[in-house]
């Protein structure tokens, strides 16, 4: 039988999970990245990725490839240059893989989205509500 070691799972990240009920379950925001966290190694040898944001740094905000992609393709591919940018979310409604039951989650906007919900929110301090859809 092997030890296990539970030290070797999940990332050390000891932020809440951001999620669209923390903000007042907006259909649209528009965040500043504060910090950026590429390559997290998780438990299954797979990498994770993370921004935590100025409005909200007790928070955490897991990134799915998808919104790793957009993010690389508008931001770049160095995430140090994601500092300081405004990054727009849309509340979604997604199966959740392990429970398979339907959750509210963000999910980081479509690129065609971007200068529209930028500009609708401008640089938001706090999060918003806007008469944009999301998902």
């Amino acid at each position: 039988m092997a030890k296990v070691d539970p030290n070797e799972y999940g990332s050390d990240e000891q932020r809440a999970k951001l999620t669209p009920e923390v903000l007042g379950s907006p259909e649209t925001v528009v965040l500043t990245v504060q910090e950026a966290r590429t390559g997290i190694e998780t438990g299954d040898g797979r990498r994770a990725a993370l921004l935590v944001f100025e409005e909200h740094p007790d928070y955490a905000y897991w990134l799915n490839k998808t919104g790793i992609s957009t993010l690389v393709e508008r931001l770049g591919g160095d995430d140090d240059d994601w500092i300081g940018r405004h990054v727009p979310l849309i509340r979604v409604h997604a199966s959740n893989p392990t429970t398979g039951g339907s959750v509210e989650t963000f999910h980081v906007a479509p690129l065609t989205e971007w200068d529209e919900l930028q500009s609708n929110n401008g640089t938001v301090a706090e999060a918003t509500e806007t008469s944009s859809g999301g998902a």
